[in-house]
């Protein structure tokens, strides 16, 4: 027959304990070892070391980056009409100058066009020297119509003189020197209408003339205007550089504004340089650098960096 005995189980829980207190002590007194001891100090030869005082200085961040030589100067030739090209004289890499002929274009409406304007610029002038001639020659009709009237109020003038003499001696009848009187107020009214006319014309005529002229100032914008755009079908450089490419075949149709060629000034270059993504931060606008372009190293500083980076 079993008999439970209690006290055994008191015993073994017991050492239990007890085990888990000397581990717990154990690995505390191996940490508290292990912290205590600090690493072997290098050892190093004085002959292998070069010793030197410490001094303040500039700190030189060497980047390197290839990139290419571009022209700073670069435009792009566009047209001022639209046609279709009929000539290409150049290739990318000839050298121009300002007046150099890069594309031919054809417009048949605009020479059209042109020769209307010049046709009715030439009718207008024609017309203007006739109105010029004309209106002399109504002057001098003016001016002989008040001649005429002062001339027979002058003779209507001495006529009453007469009269008046004769009519007092008895040998004309009153009535005839009345009828003198009255003509000599016509004539009068008349010198004073035919002056007015004549002081008038100057105004007219330059009103008129003022008007012509007007219509032939617009005539002739216009005719310049169609002759410049007969001179841009000839689209030229407009600088002196190099061809850089051009955009256009013989044939094809073209509109205004439409980018024909690419023209660029080697005589002043820019390195464009592609940094390492890596890199770009520690490039900085006004850092100084230095290009080597294979003929000799060019220092610089740097002037933009792609707002991209």
């Amino acid at each position: 027959m079993d008999i439970p005995r209690p006290d055994q189980r008191a015993r073994r829980r017991r050492k239990s304990l007890i085990g888990l207190a000397l581990v717990g002590v154990a690995v505390i007194g191996v940490s508290l070892g292990l912290r205590a001891i600090r690493p072997a100090e290098p050892v190093l030869e004085l002959a292998g070391l070069w010793t030197a005082k410490v001094q303040r200085g500039p700190f030189v961040r060497d980047v390197r980056a290839p990139g290419t030589l571009e022209p700073v100067r670069l435009w792009w030739i566009a047209t001022e009409v639209e046609g279709r090209v009929r000539e290409v004289p150049l290739r990318p890499g000839a050298p121009v100058v300002p007046d150099t002929v890069l594309v031919v274009l054809e417009n048949p409406r605009l020479e059209r066009e042109a020769l209307d304007a010049e046709l009715e610029l030439a009718l207008l002038e024609a017309e203007l020297q006739l109105l010029q001639v004309q209106l002399a020659n109504k002057k001098l009709d003016l001016e002989a119509s008040v001649a005429s009237a002062r001339s027979k109020l002058r003779e209507e003038e001495l006529r009453g003189e007469v009269n008046s003499e004769l009519t007092k001696n008895g040998l004309v009848p009153e009535i005839e020197l009345r009828v003198s009187k009255v003509r000599l107020e016509e004539f009068g009214k008349l010198l004073a209408i035919e002056e007015a006319r004549l002081a008038s014309s100057d105004t007219s005529n330059a009103a008129e003339l003022a008007a012509k002229r007007a219509r032939l100032d617009q005539a002739r914008a216009m005719t310049e205007l169609k002759r410049a755009e007969v001179r841009a079908l000839a689209v030229r450089a407009g600088l002196s550089g190099v061809l850089e490419s051009l955009e256009v075949e013989v044939g094809q149709r073209v509109i205004a504004g439409g980018s024909l060629a690419k023209v660029s000034d080697p005589s002043e270059l820019k390195a464009v340089l592609r940094v390492p993504q890596s890199l770009a931060p520690d490039v900085q606008i006004g850092q100084g650098v230095s290009v080597d372009t294979r003929n000799g190293l060019v220092q610089g500083t740097v002037a933009r960096v792609s707002p991209a980076v």
